[in-house]
C-alpha cells in the first residue's frame, strides 16, 4: 500500500477543491461537512467518454470529537465499478474536524483499503505529507494567472440518474472556451453537487443515488495492523 492510493481517493474527496472539477469550484461551494448529518450519503456515476463507468460513493457514517477536542464526522469514501460498491476498487476512511474539512489541518486520522485487503490506519505523523502535498498543488494551480470565470443561472429542473431535481447552473470559461458546467442542488446531500460536464474532453458526473440511512461499509481494521506511511508522499 503507497501513497497511490490515498492520492486516488483524494481526488474524490468532500473537501470542494478536491471535487472532480478542480480549485475552480472551491470559492463557489462551502465547507460542507460543518452542516452535513450522519447517515447522509450519495453515489456518483463518472462517464470518462470511453464506453466504461464508474462510481464512487460518499457517505457519513459517525461524528465524535477528534482528538483535538473538535467536533468531527467520520466520512467514507468508494470507488468502484458497481453502484452498490460490491468488491469496490479502493475505500478510504477519515475523522475529520467539521470546521476545517478534509484538509492537512482537519483530518486526525485516516483509515485506507485496496481490493480485498483489510484495512490499515494511516501513520497519523504522516498524514500532512500527503495532505498538505495536494494543498500545495492546488495553490500552485491557483496562482498560474488564468481568466477564468463562473456564471451562475437560475435553478431549473434538472433530469440525473437519480431523478429529477431543482439545481442552478455554473458555467466556468477560460476566457471564451467552455471548461466545464456543474448544477448545485440543495436535494443532494453533503455535496449539493448533482451534475458536472467537462465539454472538452466529453467527460460527466452525476449523482445516482442518495439517501439519509448511510451505515459504515469498511471492514473493522485490525487495531494491531501497522500502519500505513506514505512512502510515495513528499
Amino acid at each position: 500500500m503507497t501513497a497511490a492510493l490515498v492520492t486516488l481517493l483524494l481526488a474524490v474527496a468532500p473537501a470542494p477543491a478536491g471535487l472532480p472539477g478542480g480549485s475552480a469550484l472551491h470559492a463557489h461551494l462551502p465547507n460542507v461537512l460543518e452542516t452535513v448529518k450522519v447517515g447522509e450519503w450519495v453515489t456518483y456515476r463518472f462517464d470518462p467518454g470511453d464506453g466504461r463507468e464508474y462510481f464512487w460513493r460518499i457517505a457519513i457514517v459517525g461524528e465524535e470529537l477528534d482528538r483535538l477536542g473538535r467536533p468531527a464526522v467520520w466520512v467514507e469514501l468508494d470507488v468502484g465499478n458497481h453502484h452498490a460498491m460490491k468488491a469496490p476498487i479502493a475505500q478510504m476512511k477519515v475523522l475529520a474536524s467539521r470546521a476545517q474539512g478534509l484538509s492537512a489541518q482537519g483530518v486526525t486520522r485516516m483509515f485506507s483499503a485496496f481490493g480485498i485487503d483489510r484495512p490499515r490506519e494511516v501513520e497519523p505523523s504522516e498524514l500532512p505529507k500527503v495532505l498538505l502535498g495536494e494543498a500545495e498543488k492546488k495553490a500552485a494551480e491557483v496562482k498560474r494567472p488564468r481568466e477564468v470565470t463562473t456564471r451562475r443561472g437560475e435553478p431549473t429542473r434538472l433530469m440525473t440518474a437519480g431523478g429529477t431535481v431543482s439545481a442552478a447552473p455554473h458555467e466556468v470559461r477560460l476566457g471564451g472556451t467552455l471548461l466545464k458546467r456543474y448544477w448545485v442542488s440543495e436535494a443532494i446531500p453533503i455535496l449539493h453537487l448533482a451534475k458536472i460536464e467537462f465539454p472538452a474532453v466529453q467527460h460527466a458526473m452525476e449523482a445516482r443515488d442518495w439517501g439519509l440511512d448511510a451505515k459504515a461499509e469498511m471492514a473493522t481494521p485490525d487495531p494491531a495492523a501497522a500502519t500505513i506511511r506514505m512512502e510515495g508522499a513528499k
